[in-house]
């Protein structure tokens, strides 16, 4: 098994980072990504959003592989997804579908709130007067509000959901979002073909492989941020 894994700061807050995720694809920069289909989505009774997605890429299996065995051009992918508006987390597992007789990949990617800036601004706000606290609360919302009225985080009518959302809000409506958001990815590659040296071969030119695109994701995550909040401000501004 060959394991990848990076830790990074968005420098954005979790609300954006989270929305530019819904829609991230298409994009200029992972051209690999032919399609993003939702096949369900619900939320959960403890107020979390469940949703599933199957995503369609271009074949990019490494050229060791592609040697040994004749390879589908495309790849199909399994992602279910976990976004917990209470904890500020969003977790999205992914695995493969196609090929799984010769490599399995399971990919995970968690987006959460950096606490520890939350904790600062908390107390900075504290520290602040009543008028210049009301001055910083109206900045805060600034483009957040615009992009939230899209409905992206409009979680369903039920009364437990609105409920929770409520709850949520309200708890922090008065507490400054963090402007940073903490990325976690991992993936895990367990080839399941061939002898113990070939297997270890296969699974470092899928790691490889994987990484490149992992840095390109990142940009092209960066891309959709930044069309988002410009796409905001000139709504705001309109």
């Amino acid at each position: 098994m060959k394991l990848f894994e990076q830790t990074q700061t968005i420098s954005h807050p979790w609300d954006v980072v989270t929305q530019a995720n819904w829609v991230k694809y298409p994009n200029d920069i992972s051209t690999h990504v032919i399609s993003v289909d939702i096949l369900s989505r619900e939320v959960t009774s403890d107020g979390v959003l469940r949703t599933e997605r199957l995503l369609c890429c271009e074949q990019s299996a490494p050229a060791l592989l592609r040697r040994l065995v004749a390879l589908p051009a495309e790849a199909w992918f399994r992602e279910v997804s976990l976004l917990d508006p209470a904890t500020r987390t969003h977790t999205a597992t992914t695995v493969n579908l196609t090929m799984r007789n010769i490599m399995l990949v399971k990919e995970t990617c968690v987006y959460r709130e950096m606490r520890g800036i939350k904790e600062e601004m908390r107390e900075m706000r504290a520290s602040l007067g009543e008028a210049a606290a009301a001055a910083a609360a109206a900045r805060d919302k600034g483009l957040l509000a615009t992009l939230r009225e899209r409905g992206l985080f409009s979680f369903g009518s039920s009364s437990s959901s609105s409920s929770s959302t409520s709850s949520s809000s309200s708890s922090s409506s008065s507490t400054p979002s963090s402007p940073f958001t903490e990325f976690i990815q991992t993936a895990e590659f367990h080839a399941q073909i061939g002898v113990s040296s070939i297997k270890r071969l296969l699974e470092e030119a899928a790691a490889n492989r994987f990484q490149a695109n992992a840095q390109k994701g990142i940009r092209a995550l960066e891309s959709v941020i930044a069309k988002l909040l410009n796409e905001a401000s000139e709504t705001a501004d309109g």
